[in-house]
């Protein structure tokens, strides 16, 4: 649990930094609509499509991507990453979800911060303030399963108050996960090799009860003969 934890320290303090810088985009005119990453496991509701971007693998993390949609000075960001089970999220609780909250939080303030539960699983709620750059931004966090998501929204003072921010991370959903090609792949690979092994099997064991069969005959014929 550790070592999955100073991971998770270690992304939620770099995630923080880069959402928090300001944006030149114009604020999105879009109409807001739902999007679904089934590859991630969730559906969100946003402005305009996001942008993404994939981390490459390392230590106990097996994927990591995460979702932008700059609006103005602000953003909302999703960090999706996905755990080997030998992270072991399972034994995560309440203190270990403050402790990295404490680890993300930075130069900033904690305010209003508090555990929950979201769709059985462990979740964190914060607002950071009072930041060195005076960003301010609402934190959601939540351990589902080997997933670990963080959903914020940044932005200058008061961002954790507006309508659109509520309506934002309210909208977090989980969906059916959509388990990468690649992995049943694998699967049909391994069961056709089992399969095949266990083929190879049957016909070694029926030539060698050929032969057997055979010397038993031979046996038999020989000592007709003397």
């Amino acid at each position: 649990m550790r070592g999955a934890l100073s991971c998770l320290m270690s992304v939620g303090a770099s995630l923080v930094l880069a959402a928090a810088l300001p944006s030149s985009a114009q604020e999105a005119k879009k109409d807001w609509q739902t999007y679904t990453y089934a590859d991630d496991g969730f559906a969100i509701d946003l402005p305009s499509a996001p942008e993404i971007s994939t981390d490459r693998p390392s230590g106990q993390i097996r994927s990591s991507r995460q979702y932008q949609v700059d609006v103005g000075v602000g953003s909302y960001v999703i960090s999706a990453a996905r755990y080997a089970p030998d992270a072991r999220l399972e034994q995560w609780n309440d203190a270990s979800m403050v402790e990295l909250a404490n680890a993300m939080k930075g130069k900033c303030r904690i305010r209003d911060g508090r555990p929950g539960t979201f769709a059985g699983a462990l979740s964190y709620e914060m607002v950071l303030d009072q930041c060195p750059d005076g960003a301010v931004m609402k934190v959601r966090m939540y351990v589902v399963g080997e997933w670990v998501y963080q959903v914020l929204a940044v932005g200058p003072a008061g961002v954790d108050a507006r309508p659109e921010t509520q309506k934002f991370h309210d909208s977090f959903r989980l969906v059916p996960l959509n388990e990468p090609a690649a992995e049943q792949d694998q699967a049909e690979v391994r069961r056709k090799k089992g399969s095949s092994r266990e083929a190879r099997g049957t016909r070694a064991e029926r030539r060698a009860s050929s032969h057997r069969s055979k010397r038993s005959g031979h046996a038999r014929s020989s000592k007709r003969r003397r």
